[in-house]
């Protein structure tokens, strides 16, 4: 075991492995933890974990089970849902276990949870990361909506806090999500988390992995199509990009989610395809291109307004989250929209430009150094 400073903490952060939007918007917080001259343990599996692997190479991993929720190719979400629920519940009770077994181990002081339910201690103090206090059931499943919110808020009454990523008032990002009557005296707003805003407390040593791409990138990308969330749907998803860009002749770069490969092709002469590309090779392709394609999951949505990009949004078909950020920020002139199943990136590509997209606004609530310093003082009765 490590021998610590009175003002060093270990601390335990573990990101949800849904899609990369929860590892991604991890990324900041990992950044000021480490700032403040922190120990960080990732607590980490899958896709998630290969991601932070790239960002932060030096850094203590441990594994931890999957809650491995898949979404169907076609039919209905709901009884997926439904059928994987147990073993969603077990897999609850797998990390608790886990977890006494990491404080132990490793000293640890305070815990970083993105949305996942079972990792807590009432020994030291524990954070729950979400934008979605309020959970959208499924059509079929609206029926049970008021006990899927009853059982979300026991969850998080089992948190110190809850840290809400938006801001505490209007314009919000996640709309009813994350502002609503069910939210807990708990909640936190720290602001959007993107891995894309600067920060110059970071640490100048904290180097992520240079991604090595196997084809040499022209300097302007035109577009940007950013493929991630969970399988089968990433897969079909790319396959329909693939198929409507392949005739395009402006510069695209497409990211495919998969930062446990390391490899690149081109799919036309004018067509660009990696599987990842680390932060600090992103950031500056992100900010430069013309328009970003992606998924309307809510951590694209925070990277967009810290860049101020505009966006063509397809959300995860099934994933009522996604759909309802998509249709506000539709409606309300933000980004351009379009379902998965009827996307013509012809016609998307011309809307595209219409739309206002999201001019960046300062926060109102603490400044996420400032939360996080007040957990390392927290003190448990």
């Amino acid at each position: 075991m490590e021998t610590k400073t009175f003002t060093q903490k270990c601390v335990l952060v573990c990101p949800l492995n849904w899609g990369l939007g929860h590892a991604t918007r991890c990324i900041p917080i990992i950044r000021i933890l480490l700032a403040q001259g922190h120990r960080v343990l990732i607590g980490a599996n899958g896709r998630s974990r290969n991601l932070l692997e790239i960002e932060f190479p030096d850094l203590t991993y441990v594994s931890l089970p999957d809650y491995n929720i898949r979404y169907p190719e076609s039919g209905a979400m709901s009884s997926r849902i439904m059928i994987q629920l147990p073993r969603l519940l077990k897999t609850v009770f797998t990390e608790r276990a886990i977890l006494k077994g990491l404080i132990k181990k490793y000293d640890i002081d305070f815990i970083i949870s993105d949305n996942r339910f079972g990792l807590y201690s009432k020994k030291i103090p524990s954070i729950y990361i979400t934008h979605q206090i309020s959970i959208i059931a499924p059509k079929k499943l609206k029926w049970a909506e008021p006990l899927i919110q009853m059982l979300h808020k026991l969850v998080m009454k089992n948190f110190h806090q809850v840290w809400i990523p938006d801001y505490q008032k209007a314009p919000t990002l996640s709309g009813s999500l994350s502002h609503s009557d069910i939210s807990p005296d708990s909640r936190v707003y720290v602001g959007p988390l993107s891995r894309f805003c600067n920060n110059p407390r970071i640490p100048k040593d904290v180097v992520a992995k240079e991604f090595i791409i196997d084809v040499k990138l022209p300097d302007n990308i035109d577009i940007l199509v950013i493929i991630s969330g969970p399988e089968p749907q990433r897969t079909i998803f790319e396959k329909i990009l693939f198929e409507q860009l392949k005739t395009r002749k402006e510069n695209v770069l497409i990211l495919r989610g998969t930062p446990e490969e390391n490899a690149g092709f081109k799919l036309s002469e004018s067509v660009f395809v990696t599987n990842h590309l680390p932060t600090e090779q992103l950031e500056p392709i992100f900010k430069k291109a013309g328009v970003i394609i992606a998924r309307s999951g809510y951590s694209t949505i925070m990277d967009l307004a810290a860049t101020g990009k505009k966006a063509i949004l397809v959300p995860t078909p099934g994933q009522t989250e996604q759909e309802y950020l998509a249709h506000r920020l539709m409606a309300n002139g933000i980004f351009y929209s379009d379902s998965q199943n009827r996307i013509n990136l012809d016609k998307a590509l011309k809307e595209a430009y219409v739309f206002k997209g999201i001019n960046t606004i300062e926060a109102d609530s603490e400044s996420l150094e400032e939360v996080i310093a007040n957990v390392v003082k927290m003190e448990l009765s």
